[in-house]
């Protein structure tokens, strides 16, 4: 019934993001070891996001790819003394119910979390079936690029920007 007793697993969230999974492991039984591998930052220009949040309402959709994407969106929101309702009818996806919770949070509540927690997941959820549409994806400045092609694939319009650095631990 706890199927990770004798086990131990390692988390290399950044410093501060690994309690849950740790908790999580604990109730199954394991122990856990927190080693970061990668830390937070701004990204390399505030520029190409701030653009995007004064352009909010011009979108159909504004995607979450994580609650790191969320906290800095936000932050910039409020930075330019503005908040969800400057996103007009834009509708808000996250890739997964961590992500959906810190959107929440922030007055961002989400329309959309698909099954599967992954970019896979979003483009099977809105982009086969969807009129075409224009989307937002709030991301990492680096990763996989997914989503973005896939959705273009479909032919959908998409702006993809870098939320925050994702930058290796020394």
């Amino acid at each position: 019934r706890r199927p990770l007793v004798g086990r131990t697993v390692l988390i290399t969230r950044p410093a501060g993001q690994g309690g849950e999974l740790s908790s999580l492991v604990a109730a199954h039984g394991g122990s856990s070891v927190h080693l970061p591998v990668i830390r937070i930052g701004p990204p390399a220009s505030w520029d190409p996001l701030d653009a995007a949040i004064g352009a909010a309402d011009s979108f159909d959709w504004i995607v979450f790819a994580s609650a790191n994407g969320v906290r800095s969106f936000a932050g910039r929101l409020r930075h330019a003394g503005r908040d969800a309702r400057h996103l007009g009818t834009a509708r808000i996806a996250a890739i997964g119910r961590a992500t959906a919770r810190e959107a929440a949070l922030h007055g961002l509540p989400c329309d959309l979390v698909p099954d599967e927690h992954r970019s896979e997941g979003i483009v099977a959820a809105l982009g086969a079936g969807a009129r075409r549409a224009r989307f937002l994806l709030v991301r990492a400045d680096r990763g996989r690029d997914v989503m973005r092609r896939d959705l273009e694939a479909l032919g959908h319009h998409v702006t993809e920007v870098a939320a925050y650095a994702s930058l290796a631990v020394d």
